[in-house]
């Protein structure tokens, strides 16, 4: 089996090793700018060399930017298109956010796998990011986190056992009642209100607005969202700052902090996949 990764930040980097220190050598595509000499991966700018003759190819999340492939070590545009194009039809491709849906085409964004390791890293950065902000140690801190999700419940989780007083804010019953047993305070967002006027910093994780006119109001000036969910994020630009809110987005956390942990999320989830198609590694 040829393997061949495409574009991609330090995260496929680590992905490269993990699949070397199993005596699988892959081919690196759209890395001319890195600078790191690593002996046991093979770094190419042919294109066509690096996909027409590969099994698996494996892109990076999220695995475009604008029609071209997300490639922050490439010097030159790739249009994802025409990578598509050079893969045989066996050739399987493998990727986060995939931007179409066929047969040889398999989204490892969507794996409830990778979504569950990839909240570690994401909550964890939140937490650092948070204490950079503030200036001050998450204990003794009054936050509200909007969501108990994948993110949001291990968010709370930690936050929680540095010693802050959390609040979670989540629609469903079920959910509030899991963040009071891990120990939390939980409300719906009907009643956010309250622990949004007092919360040093408020945390989004949900993929839509939830903090319009009447919760910045809420908030005190000066007041930080940092917003983990994807675009269109929680809350809007130009209300926050009508209001004197800081809105963070802050997005892929995980590559940007903890590269190797979610490297190794995409690896693992990426070797669960081809094992379910009977491709062993």
């Amino acid at each position: 089996m040829k393997l061949t990764i495409a574009g991609g930040d330090m995260r496929m980097i680590t992905v490269a090793e993990l699949f070397a220190a199993r005596g699988i050598q892959c081919k690196m595509f759209g890395f001319d700018k890195y600078k790191e000499n690593k002996r046991d991966l093979e770094f190419t700018d042919n294109m066509e060399w690096a996909i027409r003759d590969a099994g698996v190819v494996i892109l990076p999340f999220p695995c475009e930017k604008d029609g071209f492939l997300n490639a922050p070590f490439s010097s030159r545009r790739t249009e994802l298109k025409g990578l598509f194009e050079l893969g045989g039809e066996e050739t399987l491709f493998i990727g986060g956010r995939l931007p179409k849906r066929k047969e040889n085409l398999i989204d490892y964004s969507e794996q409830e796998d990778f979504l569950l390791r990839n909240a570690v890293p994401t909550a964890e950065g939140a937490v650092a990011l948070a204490m950079q902000m503030m200036g001050n140690t998450i204990q003794g801190a009054e936050l509200t986190v909007l969501g108990y999700g994948r993110i949001g419940s291990y968010l709370a989780h930690i936050l929680h056992h540095l010693g802050a007083k959390v609040t979670v804010v989540a629609r469903s019953a079920k959910s509030r009642t899991l963040a009071e047993i891990s120990g939390v305070c939980a409300v719906g967002f009907d009643d956010c209100e309250a622990p949004l006027s007092c919360a040093d910093m408020v945390f989004n994780t949900v993929p839509f607005k939830v903090i319009g006119e009447k919760e910045l109001s809420a908030m005190g000036s000066g007041t930080a969202i940092i917003d983990l969910a994807s675009l269109p994020g929680g809350a809007e630009e130009a209300e926050c700052v009508k209001h004197k809110v800081l809105l963070v987005r802050a997005l892929g956390l995980p590559g940007k902090v903890a590269p190797k942990t979610a490297g190794k999320a995409v690896f693992e989830t990426v070797l669960r996949l081809l094992s379910d198609r009977g491709i062993f590694i």
